[in-house]
């Protein structure tokens, strides 16, 4: 079975002029924003709190092929500055190995450096300039977005926006979709589109696209954008992103741009599956199972396309349907106080990323203790949000915990 690995060794040595942009060029794009950039490409907004400053930098200048194995297996997802020699490699490692708040909420994928290796050596993606690398990390509002802008050899670009990230305030921001008119991260969203359209007046033909969260923030920039903006759209992709309120999109778009969306979710979706999506979707066949699906690397590819499935799988249509009858239950205070309640508890036990839940075991019984305190007609669903979080931790919680959970 092939990924998208896989796809950049088999199509590497044909640039973009030759063979025109495909969905899964897409998906490594898209992958590219969960590549920590912070101090390596500039960022173009004053409220960044870790955008750096400095020029857009060829991707080939920034694999991670001259980190020393160790450096690899600490730091997966790592970028370096261009590669003069091992000292400097060595230094630029260890004053980002140091810096707390640039690895702060990464998930790290094993598969990330390999991305970034295979990529810049190959002909197709190492000649793309990445560029406007923007973070911003906001506890107070509730708000974790990050995009970096793709300018490809055939003149066009591709800004790819990041989903959720490790940290609770990430995955809080997500749940404060479902009541919420729009997200911090959206407006970002939006400002960050334009300023990148603006600062690429040369550049004809844009592509917007992102994973999870970042496939969410795609489509809500490119329909609320500037209408001229918009009609430098050629493509819109959403790789397994939430949707939105009801109503949304029927509001703010219009066929034409409608029909430049390309949503794409895994056979068993649960997140691309979640509220309200005005466009259709493809389905791909991945290699994993459950929530794991939602895992880009498992995507399955046969030559420039994924291999696609007829339809999503009955479990998936069954955690829709029970999703959205709970949530139809429920009005948007309802659900405010539940968000809340939720995140309440793993605030009261000390939890800021989603390794800290599994990481100590005194910090798991805090979530017990705290979950003790949430009235019964919440526990339930509380609970089962949290085993959940637990998993997509990347731990599995024994059988006894998770009965424990149930049962407190």
């Amino acid at each position: 079975m092939s990924n998208m690995l896989d796809y950049i060794e088999w199509r590497g040595d044909i640039p973009f002029t030759a063979a025109p942009f495909n969905e899964v060029d897409n998906l490594v794009l898209a992958r590219l924003s969960y590549i920590p950039l912070n101090g390596i490409i500039n960022g173009f907004n004053d409220k960044t709190s870790h955008a750096a400053a400095g020029g857009s930098k060829e991707i080939s200048d920034i694999t991670a092929e001259h980190l020393p194995e160790h450096a690899k297996s600490a730091l997966p997802g790592y970028i370096q500055a261009p590669p003069v020699d091992m000292l400097t490699v060595t230094s630029l490692y260890l004053r980002k190995r140091n810096d707390a708040a640039w690895f702060s909420g990464m998930l790290d994928p094993v598969n990330d450096p390999l991305l970034i290796e295979k990529a810049a050596s190959s002909r197709r993606f190492g000649n793309i300039k990445l560029c406007f690398s923007e973070n911003i990390f906001d506890k107070s509002i509730t708000e974790q977005f990050c995009a970096v802008t793709a300018i490809l050899d055939d003149n066009s670009a591709y800004i790819s926006f990041r989903g959720t990230d490790n940290t609770i305030v990430g995955w809080k921001e997500d749940f404060n979709m479902t009541f919420m008119k729009n997200i911090p991260s959206q407006i970002d969203a939006v400002r960050y589109l334009e300023a990148a359209a603006d600062k690429l007046p040369d550049i004809s033909e844009l592509r917007v696209g992102g994973h999870s969260k970042g496939g969410n923030l795609a489509i809500y920039s490119s329909l609320k954008c500037r209408p001229d903006i918009q009609d430098r759209i050629v493509s819109i992709y959403n790789n397994d992103g939430p949707g939105f309120s009801k109503g949304f999109a029927e509001y703010h778009a219009s066929d034409d741009i409608i029909n430049r969306i390309h949503t794409y979710v895994p056979q068993t979706s649960i997140v691309g599956m979640l509220l309200n999506h005005p466009e259709n979707y493809t389905v791909v066949e991945s290699s994993q199972n459950g929530f794991l699906q939602h895992d880009v690397y498992s995507w399955q590819v046969l030559g420039p396309m994924f291999i696609h499935r007829a339809e999503i799988s009955e479990e998936s249509q069954l955690i829709d349907r029970t999703i959205t009858e709970w949530l139809s239950k429920l009005s948007n205070e309802q659900r405010s106080i539940f968000t809340d309640t939720l995140f309440g508890i793993l605030e009261s036990a000390n939890i800021d990323t989603l390794n800290n839940m599994t990481e100590n075991p005194k910090k798991m019984f805090n979530i017990l203790r705290e979950l003790k305190n949430v009235d019964d007609e919440s526990r339930s669903h509380t609970a089962d949000v949290l085993k959940s979080l637990f998993k997509i931790a990347g731990r599995n919680i024994t059988s006894e915990f998770s009965n424990y959970i149930s049962r407190s």
